[in-house]
């Protein structure tokens, strides 16, 4: 038997990680042994323990069964891994559709420390491929790292896998629970504990994923990225130890910290009335005592609220002066208020002065990708032009101290923002890592340019 060791909670995995369950920052100690009756590897991080089958079913299908036990209780099936495939004809099939046609020559486990690599050799339609699940214990949650041939980053033919699927239980013996703004279900089984399977998009090389696995569609070109991607799998009695949280940063001391943005109310605030209105509503508020607001105005673009994005400044003239809305933020800023004028870089219009079809995100055919709001998609790694553009004038000339991109925290930039460019000649906006690291990027320099949260 395996000497336990130390769970990780911190190292160069984890902290790349960048939506973490609580049961992954648990410490204590694990082992990984091999069962040699049931043909499994078993990841002991009491009071939860994980098997992985790797018998007759697992070497002949390709498909890959994880179980859980908790407290020494019964081994219930958590989810199967398996590959999707894009045929020559352009389909996408689904792992139990490939079971009669894929044929795996070569399937490899090699244990080592609280990590267990499985190497693949599977072949489909007169061609070779191989792929890598590396299953690592950290915590009291198991993450896997899928892989396929190639360098990172790399693009392959589109006769290729073109995706992990991903099977939760189903059925009387399960139950998914919708968490709102969680980004997948939360699973509580009959026979007790709760269940979480999500992907970290910041290490997916997808294009789009959900509940299901991710799925990898192809550039215009014809190729697509090589599988590179990371689930956490986390099984517990407490639901909250398994829900995605985000993990926290440091935040400059001389600068508003997000953790005070809690504790204020939050005035949503979407008004057609004149800025002097608006001002003596706002200068009535303080009078009464509420000194702890976020204000987050929306309705102050040029040209109005959703109009010939992405183009915002000056505010609408229509309303009243350029010194009574100076007036309206300084008052609101200088009465110990965060104040955030609504900015989003998502949409493009034929009608914008910024106006310009290079910047527009494409889809496999090559065809621009609508926008939530109407116009055209920007590609992702283009939003940040068009903020160095406004944000710059918005503060010089208004001074928020607080940034409100609206669309980019709350929807995801791949769907429904359609933010994905899969043109052949943009290598900077095609995955999942690549667009949220985009909003990313755009996030923090919108808080550095307003110098708040």
């Amino acid at each position: 038997m395996r000497r336990k060791r130390r769970l990780p909670a911190t190292g160069s995995a984890m902290q790349t990680l960048r939506v973490a369950p609580p049961a992954l920052t648990s410490s204590g100690r694990g082992s990984l042994t091999f069962d040699p009756d049931f043909r499994a590897y078993r990841f002991d991080a009491s009071p939860v323990q994980y098997r992985v089958q790797v018998g007759e079913a697992a070497e002949r299908t390709g498909l890959l069964l994880v179980e859980g036990s908790l407290g020494g209780g019964p081994w219930l099936p958590l989810v199967r891994f398996g590959m999707r495939y894009r045929t020559r004809a352009g389909d996408c099939l689904e792992p139990e559709a490939l079971a009669g046609s894929l044929q795996v020559t070569e399937f490899r486990h090699v244990p080592r420390g609280l990590i267990l690599t499985l190497r693949y050799t599977e072949q489909i339609e007169q061609q070779t491929l191989r792929r890598t699940l590396l299953l690592r214990l950290m915590g009291r949650a198991l993450v896997a790292q899928a892989t396929s041939a190639g360098s990172s980053g790399a693009l392959v033919a589109a006769e290729n896998y073109c995706g992990v699927a991903v099977r939760a239980p189903a059925g009387a013996e399960a139950r998914a629970i919708a968490i709102p703004y969680a980004p997948v279900p939360l699973w509580m089984l009959a026979e007790g504990g709760f269940l979480a399977l999500y992907l970290d998009p910041w290490q997916s090389a997808a294009t789009t994923a959900d509940a299901t696995g991710s799925l990898y569609l192809p550039r215009t070109d014809g190729r697509i990225a090589r599988i590179e991607e990371t689930w956490v799998l986390a099984y517990h009695d407490d639901p909250l130890a398994v829900l995605p949280a985000p993990q926290p940063e440091a935040v400059a001391p001389d600068r508003v910290t997000p953790s005070a943005v809690p504790r204020r109310v939050v005035l949503d605030l979407f008004s057609e009335a004149p800025y002097a209105e608006d001002r003596r509503l706002l200068a009535m508020l303080r009078a009464a005592g509420l000194t702890d607001c976020a204000v987050l105005y929306r309705n102050w673009q040029q040209f109005g609220y959703d109009r010939r994005p992405p183009c915002l400044y000056p505010a609408n003239p229509e309303r009243g002066r350029t010194e009574e809305f100076r007036a309206l933020v300084r008052e609101a800023t200088e009465g110990g208020w965060l104040f955030a004028l609504r900015e989003d870089y998502t949409s493009i219009t034929p009608d914008s002065p910024y106006w310009d079809p290079k910047v527009v995100a494409r889809d496999s055919a090559g065809e621009p990708r609508t926008g939530i709001a109407g116009g055209y998609a920007i590609a992702a790694d283009k939003m940040i032009e068009f903020a160095r553009l406004e944000s710059t004038k918005i503060q010089r000339n208004y001074q928020p101290n607080a940034a409100f991109p609206e669309r980019h925290t709350a929807w995801r930039p791949d769907a429904p923002l359609h933010q994905i460019d899969l043109g052949a000649d943009n290598d900077r906006a095609l995955s999942l890592r690549d667009v949220y690291g985009a909003v990313e990027s755009l996030v923090r320099f919108l808080g550095s340019v307003h110098e708040g949260p």
